[in-house]
């Protein structure tokens, strides 16, 4: 029998190729009801070649077994209040949004995974709790769904929160020694960032004006010409993507008499590259912001980026001056 061999099958760590997601999803398809928790941790996976199949085999589940057999819980949306692990309330939020439940209450949950995934999905939600006069109670109420409520509110209704966020106290993650500039560049960038981001960031992105500065190719030209005037000789500007020849980027780089400079498309911003003479080209560029060692490798918390398969925070000069393929 099929399912007799597939659950013969050892699941080993370093096996590649997906196999043991592929067993583990056949084995749920199958009605395997011991296959649950490791459909549940593949299922929460932040790659959705991985949490897709899983999600599917669980709704096979749920057809087979129903929802008490399957995970021990009355229903989805207890599974999205009380679940034992962050994966498993991740999944009670995600199947819980399919069956039309209130995963309103899911923006309080300790984990700042769960919260976002409640709000990813009201976001672009139309029932009952994506409601302006819901989020207005969860926005009001004191507790740890404030924030993310707010968030909500920000993106699907036209609502001015500056109000009710000065309210709060005006919550911003704190980065000692980033100036403003910098911090305005990278969150109108990088927000709202992946699943682990701070609500804080959201909310600041939120309340950004609109922007009113240089077209990336006015900002280039601009620092050329600066450039030229000191007498440095600049050449092309190259862009990060052409530099790699594939992907994008943040950044030109131009080389000069004085070195290689890069100049971020994110503001009025360089650094210097190699053995480049920092001081000639600081003076040359004295409308840009010099993004020195220090203030570069200042790690912006609780922004999570995408970065090469990674999901994390970053230090200031990986943002300003980014490229991935």
């Amino acid at each position: 029998m099929l399912l007799e061999w597939l659950r013969g099958q050892a699941l080993d760590e370093g096996r590649r190729y997906g196999l043991n997601e592929a067993v583990v999803v056949a084995r749920g398809r199958l009605g395997d009801l011991g296959a649950v928790d490791l459909l549940v941790e593949q299922a929460a996976d932040v790659w959705p070649h991985r949490n897709m199949p899983a999600v599917e085999a669980l709704r096979a589940l749920l057809t087979i077994h129903g929802v008490s057999r399957t995970f021990g819980v009355e229903s989805l949306s207890a599974l999205m209040a009380s679940g034992a692990t962050e994966a498993a309330r991740l999944v009670g939020v995600g199947l819980s949004y399919e069956t039309g439940a209130n995963i309103l209450p899911a923006l309080g949950d300790p984990s700042v995974a769960v919260a976002r995934a409640a709000y990813d999905r009201l976001i672009v939600a139309r029932g009952p709790a994506a409601r302006l006069e819901s989020l207005m109670v969860a926005a009001e109420t004191p507790g740890p769904a404030q924030l993310w409520a707010l968030a909500v509110l920000a993106r699907h209704h036209p609502v001015e929160i500056r109000p009710l966020w000065e309210a709060l106290g005006s919550p911003l993650v704190e980065l000692p020694g980033v100036p403003a500039d910098v911090r305005t560049a990278i969150v109108r960038r990088y927000a709202p960032g992946t699943r682990d981001t701070d609500p804080r960031w959201l909310l600041e992105a939120a309340l950004l004006p609109p922007l009113d500065d240089l077209e990336e190719s006015d900002l280039i030209a601009r620092a050329v010409a600066a450039l030229g005037d000191a007498g440095l000789d600049p050449q092309q500007p190259i862009s990060a993507a052409e530099e790699y020849r594939q992907g994008e980027g943040t950044y030109y780089a131009i080389e000069t008499a004085a070195g290689t400079v890069l100049v971020s498309t994110l503001g009025r911003f360089f650094r210097t590259h190699g053995s480049a003479d920092v001081d000639e080209i600081r003076e040359a560029l004295r409308e840009f912001r010099h993004i020195d060692n220090a203030l570069g490798n200042i790690i912006v918390d609780n922004l999570s980026v995408y970065d090469f398969g990674e999901r994390k925070p970053m230090p200031v000069r990986s943002l300003l001056f980014n490229w991935q393929d």
